[in-house]
């Protein structure tokens, strides 16, 4: 009897702790954000719904919230989307029907923002304790606040940064509203539109540095106010009617940065403001401002345009899409583009080492003789790139490489003589796949000094000439991959 008792105690005992391990394994995670009254679970995270439409997605690695066409939300807590920890909003949503919100979105991390975003609220309409950051090409954030003493952007322990994308201020009641109110705002590219505001950017103990983009403020008491304002860089117009610029200690202006109104502008000290001001040629303290500075020009052309810190950011091509250029790794990306604008003789042309990302195509030829992609350096492709030109459809003087799993180059020559990728050191391809055709007379697939395949897909179609031309006795090595060619005399 006492064997059977203890059997049967260990099998209940058993059976207890099964249990337990099957709630444990079951337990619902709670993360620490709200998509308005709905605090975010590992239940619900793929879709939130929202009041009037649309529904948002959370990834707790990311802690990225994306927002899929979300219409409004229950503000009944008092924001409109919450965290305690750092966020990352991204996507699409209107919460327009809620003026009487008390927060927009917050965040008591850093609040980083990018897509499409239209926010009304009664105050702080994107707050990040430690910092609010905004950036993609694509982005265009409206805020609109009401309630007085209100802030559009604020961040009390970090700074705000305007990266890039099309941010927009303004207020449904002029009363002593802020548009940023931060320890420090950075504006390095993008358009900001502050409208119709009690003041437009204040950083009272630190600094305003404008480096990039295009900032429009119009305040109706002081348009920047910090310690230290910088200008180095983009395009600049502020009013204020007390003043447009206001600095405890120093107004800077670098890298050719010039004052273009008022006419005669310059900077002294306001003793009456105890700042320094920008004032016109009679020093008479100055309510418009524009500040402007000659943009710096790199060697890289899209078309006939020349890339510029201006237009790096959005290079539009001719029937859609556009090109965005990073001169710290000259790299020009391109979204969707379709043929470059204006006549020139390279679709596109660097004197310098290039590198290629994203998704191209030319198929237009507006210059007899036109070249494709050409480098003077090394020119290396990634992305998805189509280029139906005369000759020389990839270009790279010191070598070309093409990687890159998802990569798809494919290159048509329509001239006689004419090469399909041509390069005066060594064409390289790891991976993707290269398609090159031409039915020329004398025409190449690949003219280098050496040619190495060690993955992907090589094939050359040339009906009327050569494949592969190695020159100066220079090694075709292939290591791997696989190369297909079709052509008159071969390789």
């Amino acid at each position: 009897m006492k064997k059977y008792l203890k059997i049967l105690f260990c099998m209940s005992l058993l059976a207890f702790v099964l249990g337990i391990g099957n709630v444990s394994a079951s337990a619902e995670e709670v993360y620490d954000v709200w998509v308005g009254s709905t605090q975010v679970t590992s239940s619900n995270r793929n879709r939130i719904d929202g009041m009037n439409g649309g529904y948002a997605s959370y990834d707790p690695d990311t802690k990225t919230l994306t927002l899929h066409d979300l219409k409004d939300v229950d503000h009944s807590r008092g924001w409109l989307i919450n965290s305690f920890d750092d966020l990352n909003v991204t996507g699409t949503a209107n919460f327009g029907n809620f003026v009487d919100t008390q927060v927009g979105i917050c965040s008591y991390g850093k609040l980083s923002i990018s897509g499409n975003i239209n926010i009304k609220s009664l105050d702080n309409g994107l707050y990040g304790e430690k910092g609010v950051v905004i950036s993609g090409n694509d982005t265009v954030v409206k805020v609109a606040v009401s309630y007085y003493g209100s802030r559009c952007i604020y961040s009390d322990k970090g700074d705000v940064n305007i990266k890039a994308g099309k941010t927009t201020l303004t207020v449904g009641q002029p009363y002593d509203i802020c548009g940023i109110y931060a320890n420090n705002t950075i504006i390095s590219g993008g358009e900001l539109n502050i409208e119709e505001i009690y003041n437009g950017i204040c950083c009272e103990d630190g600094s305003i540095t404008i480096s990039g983009g295009n900032t429009n403020i119009d305040s109706s008491l002081v348009g920047l106010f910090a310690n230290t304002i910088a200008v180095s860089g983009g395009k600049t117009k502020v009013s204020g009617i007390e003043t447009a610029v206001k600095a405890k200690n120093a107004i800077k202006l670098s890298n050719g940065t010039a004052i273009i109104s008022p006419e005669g502008g310059k900077i002294i000290q306001d003793n009456s403001l105890g700042c320094k001001v920008v004032s016109d040629a009679d020093g008479k303290t100055a309510t418009i401002v524009e500040f402007v500075t000659e943009p710096v020009k790199y060697p890289v052309w899209v078309g006939a345009l020349q890339v510029t810190s201006d237009n790096k950011d959005r290079i539009p091509g001719k029937n859609g899409g556009y090109a965005s250029y990073d001169p710290e790794t000259k790299t020009l990306t391109f979204y969707n583009f379709k043929d470059v604008k204006d006549e020139a003789e390279y679709l596109v042309y660097a004197k310098d080492d290039l590198n290629i990302k994203g998704t191209a195509s030319f198929s237009e030829q507006p210059y007899f003789d036109m070249v494709g992609i050409r480098s003077d350096g090394k020119l290396s492709v990634s992305g998805n790139i189509s280029v139906d030109t005369r000759d020389r459809c990839l270009y790279g003087m010191k070598g070309i490489v093409v990687s890159g799993k998802d990569t798809v180059v494919d290159v048509t020559a329509n001239v006689f003589p004419c090469s399909c990728i041509y390069s005066e050191g060594v064409f390289e391809l790891k991976d993707g796949k290269v398609s090159c055709y031409s039915m020329m007379d004398e025409s190449t697939g690949i003219l280098a000094q050496g040619v190495v395949i060690s993955g992907g897909i090589l094939d050359i179609s040339v009906e009327r000439g050569e494949g592969i031309y190695v020159t100066q006795n220079k090694a075709l090595d292939i290591k791997g991959g696989k190369v297909n060619v079709y052509a008159y005399y071969g390789v």
